[in-house]
Formats: structure tokens, C-alpha cells, sequence
């Protein structure tokens, strides 16, 4: 729960939206009232959002809307894991994780200069990335 953390929300009961936009306030109060998320209205903003008020049903339809949507490339892959791993986003970690494998194999991951610095920053990023990889691969056995 958002307010069982000790933190500044939790002891004055009080959170304040001032970063996020009228959009994003107005999908999360549709949400609220609604238990949906229209696919087109999901965004990396209403994922982290959803993972700091511990919604979720809310996180998981913006996963799962935003594996859909994004188009995984080079360029954009690393930004999209660190982003799967952050919000908890299980459908975003699966396809960034195969398509670095895929792209890149276990010997070119280790050459991409961003690759190092999540190794050396975040290793749990790293085991679970192993750990998804083996178990897809073990499935299509």
C-alpha cells in the first residue's frame, strides 16, 4: 500500500500531483471510477503513477498496453528495460528481455557500453533478465 511506507505521504495522509499531467490525472480518475484503461490512454507516466499508488490492475493494463504499442529497437530498448524493471511491468521486462537476447545474444549484451552500467547499477536486473530468458527458451522446448 502507498501509505503503509514511511513516507511524507504516509504520515500526513496527503499526496500532491503536481508533476503529473491533466491527462494522466484524468485516465487515473476514470480508472478509479471505471476499473479500465482505454489501451490508447496508457502511458509510461500512468505506469509510474500506478506503481507509486500500488494500483495494480492500473499497472498492469498500462504494461500490457504499452508492450502492444512500443516499438523495441536499439536506441530505445535499454531506456524501455530500465522502465519494465523500475514499475514492475512483467509483459514490458519478458519483451525487452527477448529482444536483447535476441539482438544482441549473450556475448553482444555484454559488449553495449549501456548493458555494463545496468550490470554494474542494478545486478538484480541482470539475474532476473537470466532468469526470464532460460525460462521462455525452456518453454519453447
Amino acid at each position: 500500500m502507498m501509505f503503509a511506507c514511511p513516507t511524507k505521504e504516509s504520515t500526513t495522509g496527503h499526496v500532491d500531483f503536481v508533476k503529473e499531467s491533466k491527462k494522466t490525472m484524468k485516465t487515473l480518475i476514470q480508472f478509479l471510477y471505471h476499473g479500465q484503461v482505454a489501451e490508447c490512454d496508457a502511458s509510461e507516466e500512468l505506469l509510474k503513477l500506478a506503481h507509486m499508488m500500488d494500483l495494480t490492475a492500473l499497472r498492469d493494463d498500462c504494461d500490457r498496453a504499452l508492450a502492444h504499442r512500443l516499438k523495441l529497437n536499439e536506441s530505445n530498448v535499454f531506456d524501455i528495460f530500465r522502465l519494465a524493471h523500475t514499475y514492475s511491468a512483467a509483459i514490458l521486462k519478458r519483451n525487452t528481455g527477448l529482444f536483447l537476447f535476441m539482438h544482441f545474444g549473450i556475448d553482444g549484451l555484454n559488449d553495449q557500453l549501456e548493458w555494463k552500467s545496468i550490470k554494474e547499477a542494478h545486478p538484480e536486473m541482470v539475474f532476473e533478465f537470466l532468469e526470464t530468458t532460460v525460462a521462455f527458451l525452456n518453454k519453447r522446448k
